[in-house]
């Protein structure tokens, strides 16, 4: 009880695979790794690697990645091209080496969110510009990982304003910047 052979294992897996295969554009059931029993862990790391690329495949639809530009004193800077994104809730992920506890606990209270022309005025000041709330429960748009931290970004109208007007945003996290990854997500509130 609650233990399955490797190969059973392997087996189900694959089966998700080709399951999954039928809802994602480009991906080829064909293209499952081959069982090795000799080598388990290099069979399984293929195989979740695998899983997780069509899942993301097939839930990226539900999310839009902003492109961020990561500068090395720990700003990200970004273009909100498509205008139409600013009606949708926004999601901040972190990712780093930093031990998840202090990404959720010092994350929302140390970054600054704004436009590119405010986020100067905030950098030096106790105000974080628009605020970061913890997701203690990520919407399944998003694409969740493991030790990624979600926060929801709030639409604080002094700062939300200006990123709307010009469509940039900047986000400052000062907690080891090259030891924490950021990413921006916005996500369809019909898809919430």
């Amino acid at each position: 009880q609650g233990r399955s052979h490797p190969e059973q294992v392997y087996i189900t897996m694959a089966q998700l695979i080709g399951q999954l295969c039928t809802f994602a554009v480009k991906a080829d059931a064909t293209e499952i790794p081959k069982f090795n029993y000799m080598e388990l862990g290099d069979t399984f790391e293929k195989l979740f690697a695998r899983v997780l690329a069509l899942l993301d495949a097939v839930i990226a639809e539900r999310y839009v990645e902003v492109p961020m530009q990561r500068r090395e004193d720990g700003m990200y800077l970004g273009k909100i091209e498509d205008g139409s994104l600013l009606r949708y809730e926004f999601f901040l992920a972190a990712k780093g080496s930093l031990p998840e506890g202090q990404l959720r606990d010092r994350l929302p209270k140390l970054s600054k969110i704004a436009s590119w022309s405010q986020v100067g005025s905030i950098l030096n000041s106790a105000i974080n510009g628009a605020r970061l709330e913890l997701e203690y429960q990520p919407p399944g748009a998003l694409p969740l990982r493991p030790g990624v931290v979600f926060f929801r970004v709030h639409k604080t109208p002094e700062y939300w304003t200006d990123i709307q007007g010009t469509g940039t945003i900047a986000i400052y996290q000062p907690l080891e910047p090259r030891a924490v990854e950021l990413s921006l997500y916005a996500v369809d509130p019909e898809n919430l």
